[in-house]
């Protein structure tokens, strides 16, 4: 998949919606629907760090820590927005560039059923979310 850097401007207050179908387009390449996207398999301990521990964002770890706590449960996107206290558009702007920091390869993953869309974090992984969560 090749993607293309463009330069757009929006009104200020439309930022976070421009980020939020950036992100959209970006996930929906080569997916239909009701296609499972999921994290590749051998997603690695020091992969899972380096994404917990990456940028700044103060939504990002909190969002990880909800999916942690709730290891193999699919976890419905506007439950997590509501839990991280962001409305859709920042949340799908916040998980773009937390998205591009990993390399497209998020601790977790995500499908869409009947136009809704979840999340869900492997076991393994949520168990190494907690724990450095718990050492923040």
């Amino acid at each position: 998949m090749e993607f293309q850097a463009v330069t757009v401007s929006v009104p200020a207050h439309r930022i976070a919606d421009l980020l939020a179908y950036a992100a959209e387009l970006a996930r929906s390449v080569d997916e239909s629907d009701d296609q499972a996207i999921t994290a590749p398999k051998g997603f690695g301990a020091d992969a899972v760090r380096q994404a917990y521990l990456g940028g700044e964002s103060l939504r990002w770890r909190p969002f990880l820590e909800i999916l942690a706590r709730r290891p193999g449960e699919w976890v419905e996107w506007l439950s997590l927005c509501e839990q991280i206290n962001f409305k859709p558009a920042q949340a799908a702007g916040m998980l773009g560039a937390a998205e591009r920091r990993c390399h497209q390869l998020p601790p977790y993953e995500r499908k869409r059923d009947r136009g809704r869309q979840y999340f869900r974090m492997p076991a393994p992984v949520a168990e190494i979310i907690r724990e450095l969560a718990a050492q923040s």
